[in-house]
């Protein structure tokens, strides 16, 4: 497992996530975003356990303590886990369980489920620190945007002979849009989404984070009595 990266989101996996997961995120229809993420996180605190497991277990016992029937075998018991050993923290471990009991209501309920009726839920699914929630409500407006400028300089006249251009640069169609009060309701309809991707990410950079913070310590075989051990000896070696 890497070692203590700069920034949590340069690790590999949440790059991964970014590269592979969040643009599938943004284009499935709302109620497969919500299982698609959930399914990510839980995968990530699947993993992030795993690491800081004893690596003298045996593969056929470690299996058995995620299978289904084992007691880390479900996304509940690995969020409660995960902040009892202190990988994740309070926000982070609240955050989580907001986005299961989301995963739940799709999972369970057969009427039509949108996440623009669950704004106040996906705004605390990234309550994550100071700062965050600015950032990711920010983020997510900059990219429907960014995206829909992108994709609309594409569009070809189709009454040009010449193959040209709708829209001659992004404030032409920044200008067009802001006239077009439908093509605004989409593209809000598109934010919850996105701030969904977005907090999945963050969620998975901290866990892997604390971690690879917690492999840091323990090493492969340590215990936290062996580091207590440690830590005792060195304060005698040092009064002496």
């Amino acid at each position: 497992m890497s070692k203590n990266k700069n920034h949590f989101l340069d690790h590999p996996e949440v790059k991964r996530h970014f590269e592979s997961v969040f643009p599938i995120i943004i284009e499935e229809s709302d109620r497969g975003a919500v299982l698609i993420a959930a399914s990510q996180v839980d995968l990530f605190l699947e993993k992030a356990l795993k690491e800081i497991a004893p690596k003298n277990i045996s593969k056929k016992r470690l299996k058995s303590i995620f299978d289904f029937s084992g007691p880390l075998g479900t996304f509940s018991s690995r969020i409660d886990m995960a902040y009892f050993f202190r990988i994740i923290n309070k926000d982070v471990f609240l955050a989580i369980h907001i986005l299961r009991d989301l995963r739940n209501d799709v999972a369970h309920k057969p009427e039509i489920f949108s996440l623009s009726d669950h704004q106040n839920r996906i705004s605390n699914l990234y309550k994550l620190g100071p700062g965050i929630p600015d950032g990711v409500h920010q983020w997510a407006i900059e990219g429907v945007m960014q995206t829909t400028v992108n994709k609309s300089l594409e569009l070809k006249d189709p009454s040009s002979t010449e193959n040209k251009p709708i829209f001659s640069e992004a404030k032409e169609v920044i200008e067009y849009i802001s006239q077009k009060p439908n093509i605004m309701k989409i593209l809000e309809d598109k934010l919850p989404k996105w701030k969904l991707g977005l907090g999945t990410a963050l969620i998975c950079g901290i866990i892997f984070y604390g971690s690879d913070n917690a492999y840091s310590v323990l090493g492969d075989h340590s215990t936290f009595n062996n580091i207590n051990s440690k830590k005792n000896k060195d304060k005698s070696n040092s009064k002496t």
